[in-house]
């Protein structure tokens, strides 16, 4: 099984790479022959198997299968085919975590149930705590 790393697919699939392509020019070349033979007709729904089956039958060859493969370095397998600026995209998605879950979730729960800090232009009644005004309470 093979996993890519994310947004990196534009580089790593083999039939993105060698394959649609030539399929796209030659199901417009064939497009172009119709429309060429049946002037002031529309291609309908009946005719896109035949265009895809002509344009298929000329794109899709075993040599052009084998070079997907290749240029992207699946097999044979070729790990230097790409640089670091290739997979650049990828570290989008990377991020670091520093603190470990049970910290984050103590700290979500201190964020969640904290009260804003009051104003010191009044006084608190006698009966409530001082709030803490540390940054640790406040984040």
């Amino acid at each position: 099984m093979l996993s890519t790393p994310p947004h990196t697919t534009h580089k790593l699939q083999p039939l993105d790479r060698t394959l649609f392509k030539p399929f796209k020019s030659a199901f417009a070349t064939a497009s172009s022959a119709w429309m060429r033979r049946n002037p002031a007709a529309r291609i309908t729904d009946y005719d896109i198997a035949a265009l895809v089956d002509e344009a298929f039958s000329r794109a899709a060859r075993l040599d052009i299968a084998q070079n997907g493969f290749k240029c992207t370095g699946i097999y044979p397998f070729n790990p230097e085919i790409f640089t670091d600026i290739d997979f650049l995209p990828s570290m989008v998605t990377d991020v670091m975590q520093e603190v470990s879950s049970k910290e984050n979730m103590a700290n979500q729960f201190s964020v969640a149930h904290s009260s804003p800090v009051p104003s010191t232009s009044h006084a608190l009644p006698a009966n409530e705590p001082e709030p803490s005004t540390s940054s640790t309470d406040i984040l």
